[in-house]
C-alpha cells in the first residue's frame, strides 16, 4: 500500500490530497504536500474506477455526506 495506489494521490503532481492544503511559509497560499511513489501513511485508501464509486446521497451522487468523512 503505497502512495502510487491511493485515492487520494494526485500523481500529475505528486501531491498527496488527503488532507486540505497547508500554508507555505509566510506567503499567500497553500499547497498539498509533496509525496513519492513509493511513500506511504496510515489513511491509505485503495484507489477506486469510476465504476465502483457508489452515490452517497439519495437524489445523486454528487451530494457531500459529513457523517462519512467523520468515520473515517
Amino acid at each position: 500500500m503505497t502512495c502510487s495506489s491511493c485515492a487520494f494521490y494526485n500523481a500529475a503532481a505528486s501531491e498527496c490530497r488527503r488532507n486540505a492544503p497547508v500554508p507555505v511559509g509566510h506567503r499567500q497560499y497553500a499547497q498539498w504536500p509533496k509525496v513519492r511513489q513509493d511513500d506511504w501513511c496510515g489513511q491509505h485508501r485503495a484507489a477506486q474506477t469510476s465504476q465502483t464509486l457508489k452515490p452517497m446521497g439519495k437524489d445523486s451522487g454528487t451530494q457531500f455526506d459529513p457523517r462519512a468523512v467523520a468515520a473515517e
